[in-house]
């Protein structure tokens, strides 16, 4: 499947859907069971979230570093209060990958 959306673009209006994107790994953050990825790609950056609900898609972020090429699929989600990042046009919403 081809990407759907730029990653920069991706914002509230997305909320539920289905997206594939495609860019690199700005930057990482492992935190065991759940794994955060900055991806980036011309029109900005989303961040990507893997956890343990999901164990394949959580063994291929494990082994993810910077400036690793994407292709990911997953659904769009509100981030939670205290985690929205208000630098980025993306920073309410983080992609919860899938495949």
């Amino acid at each position: 499947m081809k990407r759907t959306n730029y990653a920069g673009l991706i914002d509230e209006t997305y909320l539920n859907q289905t997206v594939t994107l495609t860019g690199w790994v700005q930057k990482r953050r492992d935190f065991g069971d759940l794994i955060f990825v900055d991806l980036r790609d011309r029109e900005g950056i989303v961040q990507l979230t893997f956890n343990a609900t999901n164990a394949d898609a959580l063994a291929v972020a494990e082994k993810v570093r910077s400036e690793y090429v994407l292709k990911i699929t997953g659904h769009v989600i509100e981030r939670s209060e205290n985690q929205i990042n208000t630098k980025i046009k993306s920073g309410t919403i983080e992609v919860d990958v899938t495949e």
